[in-house]
């Protein structure tokens, strides 16, 4: 997966398909909402996706945030897309007006 990011692959993913590409996220696939720090680190930081979605996604990400359980990082909402370039976030595309990106530091 590096050596295709690298090269100029494009890669996505919608909701653990999508934090995989982050060095941690904040996750509910093994239970509770829990901070997992074992991401590819294509991307730095930290990532919650269904932040707008799902009942203490934003709440639960931003006290791991700033309990320094996971970096710095970014929300998605449902309905919205991130595109990054070079590790950096190029747009936010959203097929709902109220759907965003959230930075969480």
């Amino acid at each position: 997966m590096t050596n295709a990011y690298e090269n100029g692959v494009v890669l996505a993913g919608i909701s653990a398909g999508s934090a995989c590409w982050f060095e941690a996220c904040l996750t509910d696939s093994f239970g509770p909402l829990t901070a997992l720090e074992d991401g590819l680190g294509l991307l730095s930081g930290s990532f919650c996706p269904h932040y707008n979605s799902e009942p203490g996604r934003p709440e639960t990400f931003t006290a791991a945030v700033h309990h320094g359980d996971l970096p710095a990082g970014v929300g998605l909402d449902d309905g919205a897309a991130a595109k990054f370039v070079n590790g950096r976030l190029e747009v936010v595309f959203s097929a709902d007006p109220a759907a965003d990106l959230h930075p969480v530091s």
